[in-house]
């Protein structure tokens, strides 16, 4: 039992370090699109990524199922439906945050963000009936009133990119407990298969959304006409190919945690983003947004050792992807 509690642990220490990587990654990688090309297309943006998902994900799949464990039975058409409800969150979710880089800088948005917890447990209890003990919830209203102190000292505030980051923040939550259910429910699916059905899906989603609301003005925009910028095009794929891990570690995330942990866990990985956003882009932060991020950095820290206590001690859950 200890081998398999530290292997377990292991495991899920190295693709909690990978989320962190690729998340703080994808942000400001995002945002250098957005505002060094002036690249005006969020939607677009999130429709390529998730075609890199559907295609990487497809690969990977055809290529190596047996070390990847994926299971070879299909899912059933009820399972697809629920995937297909997943993918509508999830690509409405990536979109607004794509939309919210447009006009805020990732420090905000992660301070925003950070408020995902709430979302999460609201959802869990409204869908699964999951509760939090005293303890995890006094942590949750710790990073919250600390995302507050940030939020209220933020100096680059806008409306509309106030908005959409909210809306994607409560949409994560919900995102984050349908995957949740897929992952270990009945009629379970393996990370990589549900990838592949839910960024299928997404795909299809995100293109016709493009198509309605910006082909006309990227039809008509100049710089596209030309053939884009320099690095411009690079910068798009490179974006891509980090969604796709960025996306396989959030599922790996939720399966060797829970919903409720990866939520939590983004608030740190929102304090990394936030320190790297004022390194690349020099945006000002006050007094008020740093003592902000201290708190919700140690409430986080709190909730997450307890969360790992509690999965060492239990039993090993199988690998879904080998020895990751």
């Amino acid at each position: 039992m200890p081998v398999q509690a530290s292997r377990i642990g292991f495991t899920t220490l190295s693709v909690t370090l990978a989320w962190f990587f690729f998340n703080g990654c994808m942000s400001n990688i995002n945002k250098w699109l957005f505002y060094q090309y002036n690249f005006k297309y969020p939607i677009f943006v999130t429709a390529c990524h998730q075609l890199c998902c559907f295609i990487c994900s497809g690969i990977a799949i055809s290529t190596c199922p047996e070390q990847l464990n994926v299971k070879e039975k299909p899912p059933s058409v009820k399972v697809l439906g629920r995937v297909r409800v997943l993918a509508f969150v999830f690509a409405i979710s990536i979109a607004c945050g794509n939309v919210a880089l447009r006009f805020v800088f990732p420090s905000f948005t992660q301070v925003v963000a950070s408020t995902t917890p709430i979302w999460t447990s609201l959802a869990a209890y409204q869908i699964q009936g999951k509760t939090q003990s005293p303890k995890s919830l006094l942590c949750i209203m710790g990073m919250c009133c600390g995302c507050a102190l940030a939020f209220w000292g933020e100096v680059n505030f806008h409306l509309f990119g106030f908005g959409a980051i909210v809306c994607a923040t409560a949409l994560r939550g919900l995102k984050s407990v349908l995957g949740s259910i897929l992952l270990t429910g009945e009629d379970s699916l393996d990370v990589l298969t549900l990838l592949y059905y839910t960024s299928q899906s997404a795909t299809v989603f995100l293109f016709l959304a493009s198509m309605v609301l910006e082909m006309v003005q990227m039809a008509a925009d100049p710089i596209l006409l030309h053939g884009g910028e320099d690095g411009m095009w690079v910068t798009l794929a490179m974006s891509s190919f980090v969604a796709f891990f960025m996306n396989l570690c959030n599922f790996l995330v939720t399966f060797y945690t829970s919903a409720v942990t990866l939520s939590v866990l983004g608030n740190v990985k929102s304090v990394l983003v936030i320190m790297a956003s004022l390194g690349i882009f020099r945006n000002q932060l006050s007094w008020l947004t740093a003592v902000g991020t201290f708190i919700t950095l140690c409430s986080a820290g709190v909730y997450t050792r307890g969360r790992m206590k509690l999965m060492m001690s239990k039993e090993k859950k199988p690998s879904l992807i080998g020895n990751v």
